[in-house]
């Protein structure tokens, strides 16, 4: 992810920018400028060190009083800014007061209702029983729960949906020799479908959501704490590619497993993940993937998946979401990375999406929920791109035609 990365931040911050071999080098920065990298057949910038001060000054705004986990409060007939219903759409119905109720991984069957929706950032929740408690200060649990229908009033039809991907990836392959892999699920009749969806493709990043997901859950059960710091060794643990850690990280420099977890999601930072990785123990996070419903789980130690397993981590990770503020918190940082050119790529205006890109040589992953009215899990995978960027921009074609398909079944 290492030229994504460059290219985004010059995208969205003027405090990033790409810039020649020499002037990297005068700024104390390492990478070479011009070299194809593992990411994609082009050439890359070298992130400048004074980017890097605004990175450090988010990171450490908790410490001044900023809560990075927000969830405001819904109110029937309250217009939804950035909950991901169109602009305009408002709350029809609210279900559930207090703490949830617990329910259990995999409960988004067929005729369950009710998903987490993040919240902006800096709107503090107002009232509402269990507001402000110890466990989640400043969130409103009696109204965090918003009702999107049931299976009696929706029954969709995704059959002319799945014929026209399937026709698409097909019509890929054999002009490309890409391979692709997708698989749907709508979480209010519970209704799947997939192309390829046992395909077995690289996880890349996208391993990340059930890393942190196992800390996370760790944590809600008493077993972990997010303020345990680990320590930054070079030798040991130095990664390159996506995250700000490769530029700002010293030997002995130590990091809380909190500000780790955060890192590997919002930034894809792949330090972060192998310290974690390490802490945690790659064989106790498989047997936790297995133990999700996982199928294809590290083969011959490889991190190799499928689009039907990551769509299986994230709904995991959505339900935990009903469960623990834990999950609430793994959930906006997957809705607030900074890693946006798949999944969300031409819906971003309409509907939040709480997503993990993830990418190698070759290989253009996305797995994540879009909160629709009617909301649904979405992985696409693929391998055997010549541009690794070319392929998000088909992600995002694939992720438009069923936003749309899922739009236009609303109004019939």
């Amino acid at each position: 992810m290492e030229g994504r990365l460059c290219k985004i931040l010059h995208t969205t911050f003027n405090a990033f920018r790409c810039v020649t071999k020499a002037a990297a080098k005068r700024a104390g920065c390492s990478g070479k400028p011009g070299k194809t990298t593992g990411t994609s057949k082009r050439r890359t910038g070298t992130l400048v060190v004074t980017g890097i001060a605004l990175v450090v000054a988010i990171a450490f705004l908790p410490a001044f009083g900023w809560s990075p986990v927000l969830w405001g409060q819904l109110i029937v007939g309250k217009t939804l800014v950035a909950t991901g219903l169109k602009p305009g759409g408002t709350v029809a119905a609210l279900q559930g007061t207090g703490e949830p109720t617990g329910e259990s991984e995999g409960s988004y069957g067929s005729g369950n209702s009710t998903v987490w929706i993040p919240a902006e950032p800096g709107k503090a929740a107002t009232g509402g029983e269990g507001a402000g408690d110890e466990k989640g200060a400043g969130v409103d649990n009696s109204s965090s729960l918003v009702s999107i229908g049931s299976e009696e009033q929706w029954n969709p039809d995704y059959a002319p949906l799945e014929r026209e991907l399937r026709e698409r990836i097909e019509a890929i392959k054999q002009e490309t020799g890409q391979e692709w892999g997708i698989y749907f699920e709508d979480l209010t009749s519970g209704k799947t479908f997939g192309v390829n969806e046992d395909l077995w493709v690289p996880a890349a990043s996208t391993v990340k959501v059930p890393v942190v997901l196992y800390a996370s859950y760790l944590v809600s059960r008493g077993e972990l704490s997010w303020d345990e710091r680990l320590t930054y060794v070079a030798s040991r643990d130095w990664r390159g590619g996506a995250g700000s850690l490769q530029f700002t990280a010293r030997d002995g420099d130590t990091f809380t497993i909190r500000e780790l977890a955060e890192k590997a999601i919002v930034e894809s930072d792949n330090i972060a993940w192998k310290l974690l990785e390490r802490r945690l123990g790659k064989e106790n996070i498989a047997n936790f993937m297995r133990e999700l419903g996982g199928t294809v789980v590290y083969p011959n130690g490889e991190n190799v998946s499928t689009p039907r397993d990551m769509a299986l981590y994230m709904k995991a990770a959505l339900s935990f979401a009903q469960q623990s503020q834990e999950g609430k918190k793994l959930m906006y940082d997957l809705a607030h990375t900074i890693w946006n050119t798949g999944l969300n790529r031409f819906i971003a205006d309409q509907v939040e999406v709480a997503h993990k890109e993830g990418d190698i040589t070759g290989v253009a992953n996305d797995v994540g929920v879009v909160y629709a009215r009617h909301p649904y899990v979405l992985a696409i995978m693929s391998k055997g791109h010549y541009d690794v960027e070319a392929g998000f921009e088909e992600i995002g074609h694939i992720s438009k035609v069923i936003y749309d398909y899922q739009m236009s079944l609303e109004t019939k």
